[in-house]
């Protein structure tokens, strides 16, 4: 029997400009305030979980490696 890994996360979605401004806001002020991902889910008033699953499925490490021009 072949063994299937079911441990890796993968997340897509379509994101519009009026949603990359809002999370940018976000993360701006998350890394600016060193605040947790879940102090800014409670800020937001939304579950502890809220943001972070937001960060993943935009995958925000591989966003701050790159340089962004805008």
């Amino acid at each position: 029997m072949k063994r299937i890994l079911t441990d890796h996360i993968s997340h897509s979605g379509m994101m519009y400009a009026s949603d990359f401004k809002q999370w940018y806001t976000y993360l701006k002020r998350r890394l600016d305030n060193e605040w947790t991902t879940e102090e800014l889910s409670f800020l937001l008033g939304k579950p502890s979980y809220y943001y972070t699953d937001f960060e993943k499925m935009y995958k925000v490490p591989n966003f701050l490696q790159k340089k962004a021009h805008f």
